[in-house]
């Protein structure tokens, strides 16, 4: 044995260490009463709270009228693109694919995200060459 492991009950440093974390602070018993028990309880509510606060991205806010409203523009003029033969063009699907993103997007409350595919939609829609 070492010389640290002679002064030392338990087997050195690290072992007096745990052998206190095991038996908590001098003077007290192991189980928590029931003061510990509810302060605990409200600061995992309180920091839940602050999280979920926090969540929301600020680039969203407010966004959520325009994402909708984007929407229904771009499906009426994918709709009217459609009744005019103009379906089979690369830009329509890439359109209806950009459509049914933003829907996504719209359900994730992701509206920033929404917008911009909503837009992009309606700019590949506006470039179908007519007949």
């Amino acid at each position: 044995m070492g010389v640290a492991a002679k002064n030392w009950p338990m087997g050195g440093f690290c072992g007096n260490l745990a052998a206190s974390a095991a038996n908590g602070p001098p003077g007290r018993h192991r189980g928590a009463t029931d003061g510990d028990v509810v302060v605990r309880i409200l600061a995992v509510l309180l920091s839940t709270a602050l999280l979920a606060a926090c969540a929301g991205d600020r680039a969203d806010r407010g966004l959520g009228p325009s994402c909708a409203a984007g929407l229904d523009a771009a499906n009426h003029d994918l709709g009217a693109a459609k009744a005019a033969g103009l379906a089979e063009s690369v830009n329509w699907g890439k359109a209806a694919s950009l459509i049914s993103a933003a829907k996504i997007q719209q359900q994730f409350s992701e509206y920033q995200n929404c917008v911009v595919k909503t837009k992009e939609a309606r700019r590949l829609l506006g470039e179908i060459p007519r007949r």
